[in-house]
């Protein structure tokens, strides 16, 4: 699916604003050039709201775990140009299914996991949803049972259950050969349309924004020149990677660019702190009301040292610490 013009996708490359670059072109690059480096991090608290352990993956494994997720959505029935619309808090699998479904070929549709029957049945119906993935253990709940509000049972999917992290090593020979094969018969197109999100301000109905990947790479380039971003960098996102903020400000470039996307949500603040230290944090942000509570803790912040951290930014607007 597209929705650019022929003569808009010729003018913007033509400028070098489009540039071809995919999602997943992009982690086979950072696969191929900085194999062992970290690529994401799972917050230490994890247990606590979700089953399982916290993961760390390093762009090797996240290539090879989202190429083998890619073989068990297709065994599942999800196909090329698909809606699948996604429920689920920051995991590391969470970003093995972004990964995955750009090899696919399918549009991702995230939500928040607060969204209830209500939301998610006027978004899957205007979104004209194929599949539904949600994160089967969160705080209790399946929210693969919140599928049912947008398909069918038979097109929904449990992420950690019916499918999940595998193969961090590498696929089998003959799982080699058949993703290989379908790469071939479905090259990934960088003016096809990757993802759709919901916006709708503070108070207003939401409203599906489609995005390409080329649309995505050059916000991307945007906000890694902006906030600094170099190879090695190691980002903390803390707000939920189903928004376009956290996406553009961390997903992509962090692949673009070759840095370690470090997860938190919801905002625990001693958590936060205690990442940034531990995992010696280069750039994150954070929203202006967790700022002023920390300007209120002096004791809590200079309870922990940050050697790397470089700035803060509060609603993409930087607080230099250095």
């Amino acid at each position: 699916m597209q929705t650019s013009s022929v003569e808009r996708i010729e003018a913007l490359t033509s400028k070098g604003l489009w540039t071809g670059e995919t999602l997943c072109g992009c982690l086979s690059i950072q696969a191929r050039e900085r194999p062992e480096q970290l690529a994401v991090v799972d917050q230490p608290d994890r247990a606590e709201w979700s089953d399982g352990v916290a993961r760390r993956l390093t762009f090797r494994q996240l290539e090879h775990s989202s190429d083998a997720m890619l073989l068990d959505l297709l065994d599942r029935g999800v196909r090329h140009g698909d809606r699948v619309m996604i429920q689920s808090p920051n995991v590391v699998e969470l970003v093995v299914l972004y990964f995955a479904l750009s090899k696919l070929g399918a549009v991702a549709s995230p939500l928040p996991v607060q969204y209830g029957s209500h939301e998610i049945s006027m978004l899957s119906n205007a979104l004209n949803a194929t599949w539904f993935v949600g994160l089967y253990a969160f705080r209790g709940a399946n929210l693969a049972a919140n599928g049912l509000f947008a398909v069918d049972s038979q097109h929904t999917i449990a992420l950690g259950e019916d499918i999940g992290l595998r193969a961090t090593d590498g696929l089998a020979p003959e799982e080699f050969e058949r993703l290989t094969l379908y790469k071939i018969a479905h090259p990934v197109d960088a003016n096809d349309i990757y993802s759709i999100c919901w916006t709708s301000g503070t108070t207003g109905t939401p409203k599906g924004v489609p995005r390409s990947h080329n649309m995505w790479m050059a916000s991307a380039h945007v906000t890694a020149v902006g906030s600094n971003y170099v190879p090695g960098d190691v980002l903390l996102n803390p707000f939920p990677m189903v928004n376009m903020s956290a996406l553009g400000g961390f997903l992509f470039p962090a692949v673009r660019v070759g840095c370690t996307l470090v997860l938190h949500h919801p905002i625990d603040v001693a958590v936060y702190l205690s990442q940034i230290q531990s995992e010696t944090v280069d750039f994150t942000i954070a929203p202006p009301a967790l700022l002023n509570r920390l300007a209120k803790q002096p004791a809590l912040w200079n309870s922990f040292s940050f050697p790397k951290l470089r700035a803060i930014d509060p609603d993409r607007r930087r607080l230099r610490l250095t």
